[in-house]
């Protein structure tokens, strides 16, 4: 019985399937060690044949390796100046506890300050982030001797304690900077009721009335505004002069860039998260996440690492595409003329019977883009973006996206509640306290379809007569399949099932063992 071993070393993981007569016995994975195409990812994949040799019982008679051309691909996030607001500064948008109601503008005023009568009123300002009794006796004198107090902004997480201590209603806001705002001229300060969103600061004519703007500042006023949809609470401030304009030029940054690698993929996370409805203190990001491909030479060092650790017969045989496409085409259902997209970590290879595009962005890169979203990290996030979360809501009971209700049994772990979760390699993993199921829901998707499904777009433009069959680890994401299909509507998507029996990862592996037989 001949055996022979298909080998497809990847940017991130390394695959092999082991076939006998034809037919496939044992397929295995693991990461790859070390760079794509260099001796140490040769060695790591020698180790797994030889682990999968001895499940087998004997020695593999061929091992089959692609010619490769491996990619170096990078992922990194850009830093971009956020929205221009000119004098205008946003201090804060939706504390999670503001107290009172109302709203109040006026000069800000350190709260230690002695009391004093003026024409303007006052934002007391509290910079003692542990003092909220002292807080709250130092605002009743202020109160106590005629002063107009508008509004009150404290350093640290006290508002309700400093609220319930005083003799008025007026706004109080916490989690603020407070040398920012001692260095604004005039800041407006609204907490509005309970299931009520902002008035005065949702309206770029009455913010610019209550801190004494000009005409020529009301589009600065628009930009504050859109920064605070959706928030029940805010503090607005204005600056005696504007602020700098940012050295970067995005533009000729990116030109640059560019014109020093073979493809970049871009995605500006800032216009991903301005969804329509969206509250503006759901997430926060001025972030660029991009992903550049420099194709390097083929200097056949993983073959030499796969010797090295092993010592049968090693054939290299096709190349990375010609295996992919053969073996994706074994699926059931597909034909000769289907579109292959391979949907790789670093790159996204699209290929048909006669040409074949490698472009750069896909699953890492979507990766990338959740961290930063959610400012979490990498590690949580490859968990995270793989679909569908709940909210613990009680130690015994989930909340669904869809907003079912799902009884635990056991209780959920300590420190889940209150947080929504997905599975992690070691049972739930809690990753956001400030978004709801839905809303992560909805931002999910729309970051698979600008990081993948656009990209998706950017290769095939014209869309597809013709099916397409999707192969590798991405692929196995249904919320990826339906990011496809919306960028090509209309055409006909499936999931590659190799060999009728493998699924959508070993094409290549599998297109190497045909190769090899024919």
């Amino acid at each position: 019985m001949s055996t022979i071993a298909g080998i497809d070393i990847g940017n991130a993981t390394t695959e092999i399937v082991i076939a006998a007569d034809g037919r496939p016995v044992i397929w295995d994975r693991m990461p790859t060690r070390g760079v794509k195409g260099s001796i140490a990812s040769g060695e790591g994949a020698a180790r797994l044949l030889a682990r999968m040799e001895r499940r087998l019982g004997h020695r593999v008679d061929v091992a089959v390796m692609t010619r490769q051309h491996p990619v170096d691909t990078s992922c990194i996030d850009v830093g971009l100046a956020p929205t221009d607001t000119g004098r205008l500064v946003v201090l804060s948008r939706g504390p999670v506890s503001p107290a009172g109601s109302g709203f109040g503008a006026g000069t800000p005023t350190p709260v230690d300050r002695e009391p004093h009568t003026v024409d303007d009123p006052v934002v007391l300002v509290a910079t003692d982030p542990l003092g909220y009794r002292e807080t709250a006796r130092q605002v009743r004198r202020w109160v106590a001797s005629g002063a107009d107090v508008a509004a009150i902004v404290l350093v640290g997480d006290e508002a309700r304690l400093v609220s319930a201590r005083i003799d008025t209603d007026i706004p109080v806001v916490d989690a603020i900077d407070p040398e920012v705002v001692l260095s604004c001229s005039r800041v407006a300060v609204e907490v509005a009721g309970e299931g009520r969103a902002l008035g005065v600061l949702s309206d770029p004519l009455r913010l610019g009335a209550a801190l004494g703007l000009s005409a020529d500042d009301h589009a600065n006023a628009v930009a504050a505004v859109q920064a605070l949809r959706g928030s029940r609470s805010a503090v607005v401030g204005v600056l005696a002069n504007r602020p700098a304009a940012p050295a970067m030029d995005e533009q000729a940054w990116l030109s640059e860039l560019r014109g020093s690698a073979d493809d970049v993929w871009t995605v500006d996370l800032r216009e991903v998260v301005n969804i329509p409805g969206w509250r503006a203190d759901a997430v926060s990001t001025t972030s660029m996440v991009l992903a550049s491909l420099r194709a390097a030479g083929s200097d056949g060092l993983h073959v030499d690492g796969l010797k090295h650790r092993w010592g049968g017969e090693v054939s290299v045989l096709s190349s990375e595409v010609a295996a992919g496409r053969a073996g994706a085409l074994t699926t059931p259902g597909a034909s000769a003329d289907a579109v292959v997209l391979d949907l790789g970590g670093g790159t996204l290879d699209v290929s048909d019977r006669v040409k074949h595009a490698t472009v750069a962005g896909c699953g890492e890169m979507l990766t990338v883009a959740v961290a930063d979203v959610l400012e979490i990290s990498r590690g949580a996030a490859e968990w995270v973006k793989r679909g569908p979360a709940r909210r613990i809501d009680a130690p015994q009971l989930a909340i669904e996206e869809d907003g079912g209700r799902h009884f635990l049994d056991p209780p959920a772990p300590p420190g889940t509640v209150g947080w929504l979760v997905c599975q992690g390699p070691g049972g739930p993993l809690p990753f956001a306290r400030h978004l709801g199921g839905s809303e992560w829901r909805m931002l999910r998707l729309a970051l698979k379809e600008a990081v993948i499904g656009d990209n998706v777009l950017r290769v095939l433009p014209d869309g597809t007569a013709s099916p397409i069959v999707l192969v590798g680890g991405p692929a196995g994401d249904d919320e990826l399949v339906e990011a496809v299909g919306r960028a090509l509507p209309g055409a006909v998507i499936g999931r590659a099932d190799v060999a009728g029996q493998l699924g959508h990862r070993w094409a290549v592996a599998w297109g190497l063992v045909l190769a090899a037989v024919t």
